[in-house]
This record gives structure tokens, C-alpha cells and sequence, in this order.
């Protein structure tokens, strides 16, 4: 089986510090070299939401409100998720890739911050979750863009966290988890 590849169906979710909403891709990967789009979706953030995520910015830590703003905005991911699904019936995809909001970028101290509960997109979608694209990237000096998720390594080795799987090998730079 030399030379072949996984080309995985996904679904990337990304949402901007401006807040104007998620915007959704099905596209197939492998995760390195391969990427072909499929479809795409933008749905607007209520305002009320895009208040609570707007009080995240510049938050090392959140607070009550801001573990509230999480989930909230993870739940609209997952609703974004059914929507896409449900306008393009004949896509079936293997995991999400699931950016977060960033809610505190400073790679000259080495930290960016995105919130966003993997595990519980995972729950709510029925689908693998990979998530958290930037930090090792930025730790190790990088600026955290463009991200390079590596799904064909990704999907190894894993041990049972929770309700969710999440790789247990180290990560290289640019590499991401994964929530199952």
C-alpha cells in the first residue's frame, strides 16, 4: 500500500477577532498536501453573542461569563455544523476542524489564547474534533498562522479523556489535537 494517503471529508470552522460570525468549509484533505473545497457556509454571530465574545478579548483566563461565552459560541459552531449538513445532505465528513476564538494573540510573549469546548463540538456533531491549530506554534516563537493542521498524523496513537479522545504524542510545531 505504498504511497497511498488518507484523504479525510472535513468540515473547517473558523471565526475572525471581528467577530462577524463562523464561516464553514467541507473540503477533503490529507491533512498536509491535498485540499480540495466542497461547499461553504457564513452564518452572522447574534449580537447578543458577539457582546459576550467581544468581553473575552484580552482575557488570559475567563471567568464565569466568559466559560458562558464559550459555550455559547461552541453550541452556534455545532448549529453551524447541522445547518451545513443539512443544506448539503449528501456530505459526509470525518471530523471538524475547529479554530476557536481567539481571544488573545501575543507571540512576541509566546501565548495565544482561542477558546472554544472541542469536546463538547464533538458531543453535539456526533464527529471527531481537531482544535487547538496555534499554541505550540507560537510557544515555540511562530506567530501561529497560517496553521498546519496535520489530520493524516493526528489520527494515531490516543488515549480516553472524558467524553472526548485526545492524542496523547507529543506534538511538532504546527501540530493540533484531536477530540473524538
Amino acid at each position: 500500500m505504498s504511497g497511498s494517503v488518507k484523504v479525510y471529508t472535513a468540515v473547517g470552522l473558523m471565526s475572525g477577532t471581528s467577530l462577524d460570525g463562523v464561516d464553514a468549509a467541507l473540503i477533503e484533505t490529507d491533512g498536509e498536501n491535498i485540499v480540495r473545497p466542497l461547499a461553504f457556509l457564513t452564518r452572522a454571530y447574534p449580537e447578543g453573542l458577539r457582546e459576550n465574545l467581544r468581553a473575552c478579548f484580552g482575557k488570559a483566563e475567563l471567568d464565569e461569563s466568559g466559560k458562558e461565552a464559550e459555550r455559547e459560541m461552541t453550541l452556534f459552531h455545532a448549529d453551524t455544523v447541522h445547518e451545513f449538513l443539512r443544506q448539503h445532505p449528501a456530505a459526509k465528513p470525518e471530523l471538524i476542524g475547529f479554530h476557536g476564538q481567539t481571544i488573545l494573540h501575543e507571540p512576541e510573549k509566546r501565548r495565544t489564547i482561542q477558546i472554544g469546548d472541542a469536546a463538547l463540538l464533538a458531543r453535539e456533531t456526533g464527529l471527531d474534533v481537531v482544535h487547538d491549530f496555534r499554541s505550540d506554534d507560537v510557544a515555540a516563537g511562530g506567530h501561529g498562522a497560517p496553521p498546519r493542521p496535520a489530520l493524516s498524523r493526528r489520527t494515531g496513537s490516543v488515549r480516553k479523556s472524558g467524553a472526548a479522545t485526545r492524542h496523547s504524542q507529543h506534538r511538532r510545531r504546527g501540530e493540533c489535537d484531536l477530540y473524538r
